[in-house]
């Protein structure tokens, strides 16, 4: 014998609470204890969190490289100490009189045979700083928590426009302020925080992002640095002594917005025994560090040429002198 199902129940009535909840959701608000934010200052918030744990883990990673770098570099004059000191310790066994001295002499210099043979192993050289091991992993992360860092600052800035606009037409709005009145528990639109000396809090460590030297590694023979292009898209780019082009592959001309009109010229580039199809164009801001190069000539490559990557030599930087120093895998740069 078949069951017939009962019919569903109907739902309980909406009451005013959640009436009132349900129109201040719809006016894309969001409850954060007893306040009702916009999505622009839940942003905000966000981003002032995100600037907090990146000032932390970017202050680690600065300490932790400089600290090894100054170890390699204290290890490096110890090497230099003990080689001058086995240089002496070899004159004195060849003017050296009876067995017993030239023995002593003979102890004396395996044992600092031995210790330079030990700092040799954790030397290491500054042109290969930066190329493998804990110096390059330090440095690129180092280098991608600043740039995000200096991204996040623009984000701050500029939802701290928005932010306070946004709760603009919601002030005018009788209905919200009347379900907000309807809740229990003194709810109110907005935070009333003062977003602006939370900022004031990371002065510093943006002063620091702005006006230090920017660090770079290597990839085999090649230096790698960061550049933001346009002001919010960062991109590695690998630095060429030699004289060539600025080159932008189709990738990055996408995700930074470059524009290439219609009508931009055409050129041929070689790398290689390929010749690339290429279009000139001139990218309105590429910063490196403190410095910012503006309306820049490039060349934007084919997608058949994104194997070449991003590209920047000394005849782009033609208006700096710029020096890349090895001890502190910082890049130097000042206007000529």
């Amino acid at each position: 014998m078949a069951v017939r199902a009962a019919p569903p129940e109907d739902s309980p009535p909406e009451n005013g609470q959640e009436a009132a909840g349900r129109l201040l959701r719809q006016r894309g608000l969001t409850p954060v204890g007893t306040h009702w934010l916009t999505k622009e200052e839940l942003r905000l918030r966000r981003q002032l969190t995100r600037l907090d744990e990146l000032q932390r883990r970017e202050r680690q990673l600065r300490q932790a490289l400089d600290e090894l770098l100054e170890q390699n570099e204290a290890i490096g004059r110890r090497l230099e100490r003990s080689g001058q000191q086995r240089s002496r310790l070899d004159v004195q066994r060849k003017q050296a009189r009876g067995d017993a001295a030239r023995k002593k002499l003979a102890a004396a210099d395996a044992q600092l045979a031995a210790l330079i043979d030990a700092l040799r192993q954790q030397y290491v050289p500054p042109n290969k700083l930066g190329c493998g091991g804990a110096s390059k992993r330090l440095a690129v992360e180092l280098i991608r928590t600043g740039t995000a860092a200096s991204l996040a600052f623009s984000a701050v800035r500029e939802l701290l426009n928005t932010t306070g606009k946004s709760y603009e037409p919601l002030r005018q709005d009788r209905a919200a302020a009347a379900a907000i009145e309807s809740l229990p528990g003194n709810q109110r639109l907005g935070s009333g925080r003062n977003y602006v000396a939370e900022l004031k809090k990371h002065a510093a460590f943006e002063r620091r992002l702005d006006n230090d030297a920017p660090r770079f590694y290597r990839e085999g023979k090649h230096i790698r640095l960061t550049l933001l292009v346009n002001g919010g898209t960062p991109a590695t780019f690998t630095f060429h002594e030699s004289s060539g082009p600025l080159l932008i592959p189709a990738s990055l001309v996408q995700s930074a917005g470059i524009k290439v009109p219609a009508d931009a010229p055409r050129a041929t580039y070689t790398a290689g025994d390929r010749r690339l199809a290429v279009r000139v164009v001139h990218v309105s801001h590429l910063r490196l560090g403190p410095h910012t190069l503006v309306n820049t000539r490039a060349l934007v490559l084919p997608p058949e040429g994104e194997y070449l990557g991003p590209q920047i030599g000394r005849d782009t930087l033609a208006g700096y002198q710029v020096e890349f120093d090895d001890k502190s895998l910082r890049v130097l740069v000042q206007p000529n």
